[in-house]
């Protein structure tokens, strides 16, 4: 019995450490759940990066800046975006996907955080190419 605590203590710091994330696993169940109109996926990294990557199939792209900022765009999002829906968020490697998922609880909202667009990657799911002169919609 105590080999195995370990073992399962071990595991959960040791495989964060070795790449194996649960952001793949996370990112499939948004996508079913966005397929299935109880999620929204949300993209926050800067429009470099979109341009660079593309963006997850079906994501609504708010960078960070605008975020921070309290933008039009973000303030719209809060105002319109159904209460009753999973908002699952995603960045380059996760870290500012945490910060703004922190932010929608707050606000009352729930949010899981996928990751980083790796994670999406990794899982097998679609990516829109986005080209240099255009946005995302």
């Amino acid at each position: 019995m105590r080999i195995m605590k370990t073992f399962i203590l071990t595991s959960l710091f040791l495989f964060p450490l070795l790449g194996f994330s649960q952001g793949p696993r996370v990112a499939r169940e948004a996508f079913h759940h966005m397929k299935d109109n109880e999620a929204v996926i949300l993209d926050v990294r800067e429009k470099w990066e979109i341009q660079n990557t593309g963006i997850a199939m079906g994501a609504k792209w708010i960078p960070i800046s605008a975020i921070r900022f309290r933008k039009r765009e973000w303030m719209i999002f809060l105002n319109t975006v159904n209460k009753a829906k999973i908002i699952y968020v995603y960045s380059r490697s996760g870290g500012r996907a945490v910060q703004v998922a922190q932010e929608l609880k707050q606000r009352g909202l729930k949010s899981r955080v996928i990751g980083g667009l790796r994670d999406w990657k990794n899982a097998g799911l679609p990516i829109k190419k986005i080209g240099r002169n255009l946005v995302p919609k």
